[in-house]
């Protein structure tokens, strides 16, 4: 990834998505410096740790800034599918 002081170097952008209730759902880690490519990847891994709990309830709505934004993420199911 690209480095503060110029150059690249090994990095990784970490995500955590949380509830309403502020319990942490999900965190992820990939080498990428946009989020772009995080969102279906974190709403996945809080799916499948919602469903490991036996928690049926689906994931409503979930807010997140513009550094999400892509056509990806905009036409994504959901819930994303579980892969």
């Amino acid at each position: 990834m690209p480095s503060k002081q110029g150059g690249y170097d090994q990095h990784h952008n970490i995500q955590a998505l949380a509830s309403k209730g502020q319990f942490i759902l999900a965190i992820n880690a990939h080498p990428n410096a946009t989020d772009t490519q995080a969102l279906t990847g974190l709403l996945k891994q809080a799916r499948a740790n919602l469903d490991t709990a036996a928690i049926t309830d689906p994931i409503g709505a979930a807010l997140f800034d513009t550094g999400y934004a892509s056509t990806d993420n905009f036409t994504t199911p959901n819930p994303p599918t579980c892969s």
